[in-house]
């Protein structure tokens, strides 16, 4: 985004009243099947500022068209989770097991809510 863009978002932005439109937006409570993680690369100024440009024409940032360049040539690779080998602090971690953490988890967390005085707020 140009620095002008900026600025005049800027001044609009510092003069308007957004609680009305605030008051009407609606919580995305998607949740992501991957959560994505961010890494620094070094590139050439003029490979990035090539990257910049394409992404502009097709209405991108530049880590959207890099992610979807690496994408294209990255092999995906499916794990068989009920062949994968998953360990849970050096305990080989099976569904059955798994279940029972998170049954002692929710019981651990039970206990914690009814022990808990009325008058103490929820943390």
């Amino acid at each position: 985004m140009a620095p002008e863009e900026i600025d005049s978002l800027r001044a609009h932005y510092d003069t308007k009243d957004t609680s009305a439109a605030i008051e009407h937006a609606e919580l995305d409570e998607s949740v992501v099947d991957e959560p994505l993680v961010g890494i620094t690369i070094q590139l050439p100024a003029n490979t990035l500022d090539t990257a910049r440009n394409l992404a502009r024409s097709r209405g991108l940032s530049v880590t959207a068209l890099l992610r979807e360049w690496i994408e294209a040539q990255a092999p995906v690779v499916e794990t068989d989770l009920d062949r994968a080998n998953v360990t849970f602090r050096g305990e080989r971690l099976t569904e059955a097991r798994a279940e029972e953490i998170a049954a002692e988890i929710l019981a651990r967390a039970d206990r914690a809510v009814s022990s808990r005085h009325p008058d103490e707020p929820a943390t």
